[in-house]
């Protein structure tokens, strides 16, 4: 079994920090150095940092604090966002939101990332200031890294951790694939529809008399475009003002409240959940919501588009909607609800509530609006085609997550286990042993 002990991290590493270039100067930028931002390592998707969006020349890098860091140095951001790390793929200079590690001979560097990244907590426990957090170079260096002395065998910790980022990596980059099919496939199948042989008319410029155009563009010509006011059985926003409030909550168990962050693209998230009791649900029996209810985003943000949508599950129970999350139920004899919510979730959708937006900061869209917005509509029997077809590839891409959220799982026990030396490594044994 190797031999343990601990250092402060100033022992195993030469901590750098870095810094700007008068912006006054042209000739110091625009050069061959890559110079790192906070930015650049927040929007950088693996541990490896190929790409910055500003370079320096050599003599902006000497007229500034910043310095030339070897290829492989661990660029750990320090302020505002503290402890993100990056290894360097090429030689870099960084501005001064970093503590920039470079590991000393006998320290694995990829083990020591995966040290830092463990130990993040403890390193933001030391941030300071008003405006934004910031740790110092020293207490940086004061947390205390653990690490067998024997460097073959971090490097065979450092190996077996890869490992499963490599398969996380994998996963991920196929769950994007098939959002990009997923995205590809929706705009096929809401401009060309499915025939009752499972296959796509032929696109319009083959074969354009197999399509009209509509005001929400062309479709097939056996389709119909309606609005959702023609098509719904029932549509509606959340109570009003002091109807329900915060104080109107109570502990489980109630009657569950559909607020906004439960609606994502499609997807439904119960994992923040929120009761009212079955008294006051009473009182709001116009806003029950059923499994199989399509669940609209009235107000949007950055990240989560106005109108989004998603279908309330069958497995739970009733609920009722909250402010700004309306309540849609379509005429089962004209539409079908998964239909809907597929469209809503299209390009062609989103353009049409873009017209409808109000608000600046936070784009809404209101009830009169949501009735508005246009719909096609195929027979019953197409749209059943066309939400089965979607139905495997969500199924597909729900199973690749969930192996992702696995991984992850995965990720943080070996990391407990192997980055502490509570489960002993052999360095001759094959990394696949441990994952």
């Amino acid at each position: 079994m190797s031999e343990w002990t601990s250092a402060p991290l100033e022992d195993l590493a030469t901590i750098t920090s870095g810094g700007t270039p008068s912006r006054v100067a042209e000739e110091f930028w625009n050069g061959d150095i890559p110079w790192v931002t906070p930015s650049d390592i927040t929007s950088c998707r693996t541990k490896f940092l190929h790409y910055t969006k500003e370079k320096i020349t050599a003599k902006g890098l000497a007229s500034s604090s910043a310095t030339l860091l070897p290829r492989g140095s661990l660029l750990f951001t320090s302020r505002a966002t503290i402890g993100e790390i990056k290894i360097a793929v090429d030689p870099v200079a960084t501005n001064q939101g970093f503590k920039s590690l470079s590991p000393k001979p006998d320290v694995d560097g990829l083990y020591l990332f995966f040290q830092v990244e463990r130990l993040k907590n403890e390193f933001v426990r030391f941030g300071a200031g008003s405006t934004f957090l910031e740790i110092n170079r020293k207490d940086t260096g004061r947390v205390e890294i653990p690490y067998p002395v024997d460097r073959s065998v971090q490097t065979k910790i450092a190996n077996i951790l890869q490992t499963i980022d490599q398969a996380i990596e994998k996963t991920e980059a196929l769950i994007k694939k098939y959002g990009l099919i997923k995205a590809g496939m929706m705009h096929d199948l809401f401009t060309r529809g499915l025939t009752p042989d499972g296959k796509q008319r032929p696109p319009r410029h083959q074969a354009p008399e197999l399509y009209k155009k509509t005001p929400i563009g062309w479709i097939p010509k056996e389709w119909e475009c309606e609005a959702i006011e023609t098509v719904k059985n029932s549509l509606v926003d959340g109570p009003f003002g002091s109807n329900l409030k915060t104080k109107h909550y109570v502990v489980d168990p109630g009657v569950r409240v559909v607020r906004l962050q439960n609606i994502e693209t499609g997807r439904y998230n119960d994992l923040d959940r929120a009761f009212v009791s079955d008294r006051h649900a009473l009182l709001l029996h116009r806003n029950r919501v059923d499994g199989g209810d399509i669940l609209i985003a009235g107000l949007g943000e950055e990240r989560h588009p106005v109108a989004r949508a998603c279908l309330y599950p069958r497995s739970l129970p009733a609920a009722i909607n909250k402010a700004d999350c309306f309540r849609l139920r379509c005429d089962e004899s004209k539409m079908i609800n998964a239909f809907v919510v597929h469209f809503l979730n299209t390009a062609a959708a989103r353009k049409q509530v873009r017209r409808y937006e109000q608000g600046v900061t936070r784009p809404r869209i209101n009830l009169g609006n949501m009735n508005r917005l246009l719909i096609p509509k195929p027979t019953l029997d197409e749209q059943n085609r066309i939400v089965e077809k979607m139905a495997s590839l969500v199924r597909t891409m729900e199973l690749e997550s969930a192996k992702c959220e696995k991984l992850y799982h995965q990720k943080s026990g070996l990391m407990q286990d192997l980055l502490t030396g509570k489960v002993p490594v052999k360095v001759d044994e094959p990394e696949a042993a441990h994952v």
